[in-house]
Parts: C-alpha cells; structure tokens; sequence
C-alpha cells in the first residue's frame, strides 16, 4: 500500500506541474512551437508550465496523506531526518519521472508520434511499480534501475524510506544515490532535448 501511494503521488505530482510536455509532439506537428521558439523566455520552461494546475495539488493531498499513515503503518518513525529524506525522495522521484517522459516526448523530433510509447511507460508505473521490481527476477530488475529508470520514481525511494535491503543497492547507499541519478537522468534529458530542439524546422506558415 505505501508503495502505490508513493507511485500515485510521484505521477500526479508530474503531471499537475509538468503534463505539459505530453504536447510536445502536437506542437512539433501543427508548427505551433514557432510561437514558443520566438519568445525571450525558454520555451521548455514554456510548454512544461503550459498545463500546469496548481489548484490540482490540493487533490493530491488526500494521496500524501494516504502515503504518510501507511508509511506510519510500515514502521517509519515521524522524525527530523525521515521528514526531510521523504521530502528529498519524493523530489527525486518526480524528477525522474519528468526526465523519462521529457526524453520520451523529445522523441517527437524524429518520429510522428510517441504517444503509444509513453502510454506503455505510465501502463508499466501503474501497473507493475506498485510491486517491489524484485519479484520481476534480476532482468527485469536491471531494465527497471538502469535502461528505463522507473524503479527510481517508485521502489528505490520507498525501499530507502522504509529501511529495506534489496538486489542492487543497499538501503543506506540509496539515500545519496537517488538524488545523484536524477540529476543525472534530468541532466540527460534536458541535452536530449536542447539537441533535438536543434533539429526542428519551421512550417513557415
């Protein structure tokens, strides 16, 4: 149960703040990214914010709240340094999130369409991050912490908050890690889609 909460609240935290992105391709299509391309602002920051609804994340209350009695109900003890950890896990966990579906929608560049791709990845987090990726066998382990780094959005960090020893990372280690790598996977995404951006052609219309 605390991982699925900590699953839905990393992904409703992504897409109240940074949903806009998933328009990235429409945008590419229609020639409407010209608009953003000739503004003095960064036209990421632009189509990130687009779709933002602040007023969404009083609806993801009622899910921090869920996460935090059944992190209660797991054992966690409510003190100074497991608030900020939480804090700094869930953060990192967001930040992984956007940079797989940043890389994802970037794809648009060079191909028509990626929603199906990116309807597979949200399929998989839903669907399958909700169980310890351990039970997967080491494949799909592996595949999960270091091709497609969903494990970092939902296992790794409830595995750290909840003390737990599993196949490639202790749970101590985790605590620096899991900021580093997603820095790393942000750091990734943004030249990704700084070079891609390189690419696009004005319609001219």
């Amino acid at each position: 149960a605390f991982l699925y909460s900590v699953v839905t609240l990393t992904f409703r935290n992504y897409s109240s703040f940074a949903g806009g992105i998933n328009r990235i391709g429409e945008l590419i299509r229609t020639g409407e990214m010209d608009s953003y391309l000739l503004t003095p602002l960064n036209p990421l920051f632009l189509i990130t914010s687009r779709n933002t609804m602040v007023w969404r994340a009083f609806y993801n209350i009622g899910i921090l709240l869920l996460t935090v009695y059944c992190g209660l109900r797991a054992g966690i003890l409510v003190t100074i340094h497991n608030i900020v950890m939480f804090i700094v896990m869930m953060a990192s966990a967001m930040f992984v999130l956007f940079a797989v579906y940043l890389i994802i929608y970037t794809f648009s560049f060079y191909v028509v369409e990626v929603k199906a791709a990116a309807d597979i990845t949200e399929e998989i987090l839903k669907k399958y991050m909700i169980y310890p990726i351990n039970i997967y066998g080491s494949a799909a382990g592996f595949i999960f912490t270091f091709i497609l780094p969903l494990g970092f959005a939902s296992y790794y960090p409830s595995a750290y908050l909840l003390g737990k020893t599993q196949e490639f990372f202790s749970a101590g280690f985790l605590g620096g890690l899991l900021p580093a790598v997603s820095l790393i996977w942000l750091a990734l995404a943004l030249i990704f889609w700084s070079r891609s951006l390189r690419r696009y052609e004005s319609t001219g219309s």
